[in-house]
């Protein structure tokens, strides 16, 4: 069985077809074009596989999509069922789209998160990048970022919070600062592989609303840090370090708000020149505290 059908769209001519893959050419097409979609999704893959084989596989419409240039968009995962069933599945293939549709595909059902993006772009350490860029707009914002706990890898969830930026601004800010937020990303993972006093995304996310936003040098940023990171800081910087150090293994963490004013007040200090011998933050009193 095979019907065809051509149309255009904004320009792009878009062909339609119903047809017959076989798990070669399943196999060929992921080895050939599949460069730009997310990691493949194991047990989603081994369910429809199984699926394929019992014969409870069903025809739905949903296509297997790929852009103007022949590259795979949509559909990896049916794909690599495919293969790993041995059956040959009839599908619905649309060939020609703007490469951009990608950016649209599951947004409803299985959104496709700025790390998603990223890691399709072949950006290293996209995860990480990713939760970097988000606590940077959280900050951009006036919103808290940090949280009481970290991930093992030293990020934080790069998923899309609550916001006045979507998204597709998220993505296209980090290709206008590309190479700004690649060294952040790779600043912040050293200095959390050193201690994990900050999560690489709550270091990096600092630092380039410090860069970006109020125009701070990188010497006076790195500076900053690389004495919260020693032991070699200022009174207040210490004072800070000590209490990170205890809320690491504290039973009840700092809120993210304490946390986030109590960084901003000894950034404050050190940026100021000033220093004290003991640090002390009230919330209710001071309310909270922003980095200058």
């Amino acid at each position: 069985m095979t019907t065809k059908t051509n149309y255009k769209v904004d320009g792009y001519s878009i062909t339609e077809e119903v047809r017959v893959i076989t798990p070669a050419e399943a196999s060929e097409i992921l080895a050939k074009h599949n460069t730009k979609n997310r990691k493949p999704n194991k047990r989603h893959i081994n369910a429809l596989a199984l699926n394929m084989q019992n014969g409870t596989w069903r025809f739905n419409g949903d296509a297997i999509r790929f852009d103007c240039n022949g590259t795979l968009i949509d559909g990896q995962n049916r794909l690599f069922a495919v293969a790993k069933s041995g059956k040959p599945i009839l599908f619905k293939i649309v060939r020609g789209l703007d490469p951009k549709a990608i950016l649209t595909i599951d947004i409803e059902s299985k959104p496709r998160n700025l790390a998603d993006l990223l890691h399709m772009d072949g950006i290293k350490d996209s995860r990480g990048v990713a939760s970097i860029i988000v606590r940077y707009f959280a900050l951009h914002e006036g919103r808290i970022i940090l949280n009481g706990g970290a991930a093992k890898n030293g990020t934080s969830a790069s998923r899309d919070l609550s916001g006045i930026y979507t998204n597709d601004d998220k993505y296209n800010f980090y290709y206008q600062n590309k190479d700004a937020f690649d060294e952040f990303a790779c600043y912040a993972q050293k200095l959390y592989k050193r201690n994990k006093l900050l999560t690489q995304s709550d270091i990096g996310g600092i630092f380039a609303h410090l860069y970006i936003d109020k125009h701070h040098s990188e010497d006076e940023i790195k500076g900053f840090f690389e004495e919260l990171f020693t032991s070699s800081g200022k009174s207040c910087i210490n004072s800070l370090r000590n209490r990170l150090i205890a809320d690491l293994v504290a039973t009840t963490r700092m809120t993210g708000s304490f946390r986030q004013s109590l960084i901003a007040k000894v950034w404050n200090y050190y940026i100021k020149g000033k220093d004290v011998k003991v640090l002390s933050y009230n919330p209710i009193i001071e309310g909270t505290i922003e980095f200058i």
